[in-house]
Order: structure tokens, then C-alpha cells, then sequence
């Protein structure tokens, strides 16, 4: 009896987290460079079970903006950006500017590492496939080189900790980076002009949310049932 209860407790749990990672990925379907969270129960002994978390690295669909600076990493490999307080971050979501102090940053102000920065005479920056930034000088009249962005991959990806709007950090899980030039060991190439969007199914992702929201509520009865048997059982024995 109350190896059923621990069961239908350990069910509850899973379909919880089941339930909020779905509720998260259709939350996000719209956040550029998301991952949708992938989850699964590992048995871990009788009447027991934990759960597994990982983002899924599928490739999300490709959007035109026309923005030179939007970019989109096609294939493997991470965007490297840091705060004022050298914290770093991990991201997909290639939506860039040239900040106050002529930095490449994110659009909500983290700048790319290493750092890339752009002259005040410096206008028209282009990014190329292979992550070089190019842009006219308005002095001379020509094009100068900028810098060359570098992408960041990791030996488990899906193992990387979301720090919500399309970032992740580095855990033990993800294993440390390697870092090299779009195109190069195994890293993909740079497409300007438009955003990697989410890689969310919404469809499977409501049907996951229901799913759940169903197991949850069967293995309350089940936890119910077996509590209001074992009280029986012992009103008996008394």
C-alpha cells in the first residue's frame, strides 16, 4: 500500500514538471534562439523516479528581418556575451546593435565576447558567413574590417542551464566550451538578415501540457484511493 502511494507521488511529481516545461516552451514560442525543455522520468529504484531536463537542439525556423545585424547561427555553436560584471551567457538569439559606446551587444545590452567595436566614422556594418564585420568608413570612403565574431560549442548542449529569454549558462552537465570562427571544427556559419526563431512544436507542446495536466489528476485519485484504503485497513487492525 504504500509502495502505491510513493508511486503515485513520484508520477505526480514528473507530471508536474512535465506540465510547467510545457507551459514554458509555449510561453517562449515567439523568444528568438529559444530551446524548447525536453523532459523525461529515469527510474531511480521502487516507487521512485526523477527527472531528466534538457533543451531540444533542434535548428528553429529562419525569419527575414533585413536587419544587417540580425543573425542567425546555421548549425552548431552559441554566441558568447558578457554584462558590466564580466557574467557570461550563452545565446542563440542573434539580434544585435552597435551600443552607446560602439560595442556589438545583445538587444538587451550584453556585449559580445570578444568584444567587437565600431568606430564613430563606421557605417554600414556587414556581417559575413564566416562571422567577419566589415563597414564603410565615411572619411575615406572605404570599407575597413571590423573583427571577426567566434561561436561557442559545448560537448552536451542540451545540458546547458536556461537563464530565461533564449540565454544559458555553463553547468556540469553541458561539459566547458570550445570556441572557434562560424564555419570552422564543426561550427556553423552565420546568415544575416534575420533571426533564428524558437524551435517550439506548439502543437506537441499543448498536447504534452494536457497530457500532463490528465496524468496529474489520475494519480491524485490513485494517491487518494490507496491513502483511504491503507485508513480502512488500519481502522481494522484497531
Amino acid at each position: 500500500m504504500f509502495d502505491a502511494i510513493m508511486s503515485g507521488l513520484s508520477g505526480l511529481y514528473s507530471n508536474l514538471f512535465k506540465q510547467r516545461a510545457a507551459s514554458s516552451n509555449i510561453a517562449n514560442i515567439n523568444t528568438p534562439g529559444y530551446k524548447a525543455v525536453q523532459v523525461g522520468a529515469v527510474a531511480s529504484g521502487a516507487g521512485s523516479a526523477s527527472t531528466s531536463v534538457g533543451a531540444s537542439q533542434r535548428q528553429g525556423a529562419f525569419v527575414a528581418t533585413n536587419g544587417p545585424l540580425d543573425l542567425t547561427i546555421e548549425g552548431n555553436g552559441f554566441f558568447k556575451v558578457m554584462d558590466d560584471g564580466a557574467n557570461v551567457a550563452y545565446t542563440r538569439a542573434g539580434r544585435f546593435h552597435i551600443d552607446s559606446e560602439g560595442y556589438l551587444a545583445t538587444s538587451d545590452g550584453l556585449r559580445v565576447s570578444p568584444p567587437v567595436k565600431v568606430g564613430g566614422d563606421i557605417s554600414e556594418v556587414r556581417v559575413g558567413s564566416d562571422g567577419s564585420l566589415t563597414g564603410m568608413n565615411t572619411q575615406t570612403g572605404q570599407v575597413e574590417k571590423l573583427g571577426r565574431l567566434q561561436l561557442n560549442q559545448f560537448p552536451n548542449p542540451s545540458g546547458l542551464s536556461p537563464l530565461g529569454g533564449g540565454k544559458y549558462a555553463q553547468s556540469t552537465e553541458s561539459g566547458s566550451p570550445t570556441w572557434g570562427a562560424p564555419g570552422t571544427g564543426g561550427l556553423g556559419t552565420i546568415r544575416s538578415g534575420g533571426l533564428e526563431m524558437s524551435n517550439v512544436d506548439l502543437t506537441a507542446e499543448m498536447v504534452n501540457q494536457t497530457l500532463a495536466e490528465r496524468g496529474v489528476e489520475a494519480n491524485v485519485k490513485s494517491i487518494q484511493t490507496s491513502d483511504e484504503m491503507l485508513g480502512t485497513i488500519l481502522d481494522i487492525a484497531e
